[in-house]
Formats: structure tokens, C-alpha cells, sequence
């Protein structure tokens, strides 16, 4: 019955500078963990994810068509993207409230900031992604240990 709350001076600072084909490579291992220990929430990823690219794709269909058609179809391309606009809006918050509660840290977090806030138009497709990857995995590597699925 207890609550769960967001606590900025509990978030551990960790700055990475991981490249596309880590990053791809470490949330695909952590979805192997998922679908092998938890196939209804791999199931239930896969569609909520699914959805979500759905969304962000028929947006920018729906953009690009109202830039270059239409500009009926700006309406409901903006409606479908703002989303994103949300996530980018929370992340900023975000990173404001840390920036605050950690002083220590504020450099490196404002060096960041907009690396890190342009980054979450990307999660949902490479969340997306490491789903579909991770659907015929059988074995994952971790510090270089090959580990087999089963």
C-alpha cells in the first residue's frame, strides 16, 4: 500500500559516452533478459512500442504530407507528435531538478542537456528495435562472456 515517489537527490549522476552500436547492443541484452524471464511483458512491449512508432511514423507522414500537399494534414501530424514534444518538455524538468539538487554535477549535466533531451525522440524506435532483436536471441554477450539463452 505505500506509494512510489521520485526522489532527484537518490538519481545517480552517470554520464556515458556509449555509441549508437552500444547503446543498441546493451538495451537488445537487457529485452533478452525481458522476453526469457517475462515473456507477457516482452509480449505487452511489443505492442505498446509497436503503437508507439506507429504513432510517431503516421505523424511524420502526416507532417511531411501537410508541408508538401496539404496543410490539412499539418493538424492532426502535430496533434500525433506531441508526444515526442512532451517527453522532450519532462526531460528538460528533469534535468533542471537534478542540475539543482546535485551542484556538484551541474557542468556535466548542462553539458549534456541537449544531447541527452534530443535523445528521447529516439527511444521509442530503439526500444522498438532491441524488441524485435531480442525476439530470436538465443545467446547475449556481457564483458565479453557469451551467455546462452535458453
Amino acid at each position: 500500500g505505500m506509494k512510489i515517489q521520485f526522489v532527484p537527490k537518490s538519481v545517480v549522476a552517470s554520464f556515458d559516452d556509449s555509441g549508437m552500436k552500444q547503446t543498441l547492443d546493451w538495451t537488445t541484452m537487457q529485452t533478452c533478459f525481458v522476453r526469457h524471464y517475462d515473456s507477457r511483458a516482452w509480449k505487452a512491449g511489443l505492442g505498446i512500442y509497436g503503437f508507439f512508432n506507429l504513432v510517431l511514423l503516421t505523424g511524420l507522414i502526416s507532417l511531411l504530407a501537410g508541408i508538401f500537399l496539404n496543410r490539412f494534414y499539418l493538424v492532426p501530424g502535430v496533434l500525433l507528435l506531441l508526444p515526442q514534444a512532451f517527453s522532450i518538455t519532462r526531460s528538460y524538468m528533469r534535468y533542471n531538478i537534478l542540475e539543482n539538487t546535485q551542484p556538484a554535477y551541474r557542468q556535466d549535466f548542462s553539458k549534456n542537456r541537449h544531447k541527452i533531451n534530443f535523445s528521447y525522440l529516439f527511444v521509442n524506435p530503439v526500444v522498438f528495435y532491441s524488441v524485435l532483436k531480442a525476439r530470436n536471441k538465443k545467446e547475449i554477450t556481457w564483458r565479453g562472456r557469451k551467455y546462452i539463452l535458453r
